[in-house]
């Protein structure tokens, strides 16, 4: 036993080193492809991307995919992944919650996986929810001086309202502010202007009114009535919203109503509506269909070190990719170190019990007297 508990104590610290270096190794990894890739303009609402989507053509049919409340998931990657193999998806557009919290640095890790795990990127349209976007001063959980507000929210992805046709089809994406004055005006100014040169339009929003269903349990969307008359009075053809994590699909006075937030979230407790998916649109001529894409959870240790990184050692040691290469080098050459140490340590000893012994078997200069 007490063989045992020495060999522990000598291997334990290089392992801890080991692993140390590696995770530092690992965290350089993701430093270079934060600052290789961001910021990504095919990600947010810039009119940049929407230029360039129909620069590429706005012919009929298309299709594209919506998502909700991903939350930076690995679940969320795979079927984003999914859906960039789908056949003639042009675009994505996710209803918001696809970060867990307020934090700059939880955005810039967003950015790269969206980058670096989706094989074939697609551009994504952003809706921004509730753990995207903090309308106060303070937040729970996320410092002050990293907390997203409408401010750093533009600065990131462009415009929080968003409203573009594409192939006939008028599509209005926006925020909701606390009040629920600015993005009530927004919409009706959008339909009033534009729907009557569209054939189909379509509205994105977060929070889902409550009035839909009594299995919709979410927050409380302000001015819903509002929402629901506007959609009724200038026929939306869809309304998608996320927030609730599962799937619902009804009407609400003849408009099509559809609640998407299973794109990797913890799911709603009703597993009728609570599975993870994503919705495959397609426009075509005098017709609008729908699939749904279904995943399975996935464990998500991989994505929830590399999120540690960004948002707890990034911030305070920096994203300089050469720092964690160096120091994941430096605590790895000391592992290496420390566990030849015994080996040096046992072969110092043998060498001078030789000497020791050579001394000894010498005659002594008194013996040669005599």
């Amino acid at each position: 036993m007490l063989k045992i508990l020495k060999t522990i104590a000598v291997l334990l610290p290089v392992v801890v080193l080991v692993v140390i270096g590696a995770g530092a190794l690992w965290a350089g990894h993701f430093a270079a492809g934060y600052n290789a890739t961001y910021p990504n303009v095919m990600l947010g609402n810039r009119q940049e991307m929407v230029n360039q989507l129909k620069a590429n053509g706005e012919t009929i049919p298309f299709s594209f995919a919506v998502v909700g409340d991903t939350r930076c998931s690995e679940t969320g990657e795979r079927l984003l992944d999914d859906a960039a193999g789908e056949k003639d998806v042009r675009f994505v557009v996710h209803l918001g919650d696809f970060v867990r919290n307020p934090d700059i640095w939880e955005h810039r890790f967003f950015q790269v996986e969206m980058h670096e795990e989706i094989s074939e990127p697609l551009p994504m349209f952003l809706v921004a929810g509730n753990h995207d976007l903090c309308f106060e001063a303070a937040h729970r959980s996320v410092p002050t001086d990293r907390l997203v507000g409408p401010k750093e929210f533009d600065e990131l992805y462009g415009a929080r309202k968003l409203h573009f046709t594409y192939a006939d089809t008028l599509f209005i994406l926006s925020d909701i502010d606390p009040s629920g004055d600015e993005y009530i005006a927004y919409i009706e100014r959008a339909l009033r202007e534009k729907r009557s040169a569209c054939r189909y339009v379509f509205v994105f929003l977060h929070i889902p009114p409550r009035s839909l269903s009594t299995e919709i349990d979410s927050r409380k969307l302000p001015q819903q009535h509002k929402l629901l008359a506007l959609l009724k009075q200038y026929k939306v053809d869809r309304a998608f919203f996320g927030d609730f994590h599962g799937y619902w699909r009804g009407q609400v006075e003849g408009v099509n109503v559809l609640v998407t937030g299973g794109g990797g979230a913890h799911l709603a407790g009703d597993k009728t509506y609570g599975f993870h998916h994503l919705l495959v649109i397609t426009v075509n001529d005098g017709m609008i269909t729908e699939r749904i894409i279904t995943g399975q959870a996935e464990t998500g240790w991989e994505d929830r070190i590399e999120c540690f990184c960004f948002v707890q050692v990034f911030p305070r040691l920096g994203g300089s990719a050469w720092v964690y290469y160096a120091l994941g080098g430096v605590m790895i050459l000391a592992g290496i170190c420390v566990s030849i140490a015994p080996l040096w340590k046992k072969l110092r000893g043998r060498k001078q019990k030789a000497a020791s012994d050579r001394v000894a078997a010498q005659p002594s200069s008194f013996a040669q007297d005599a």
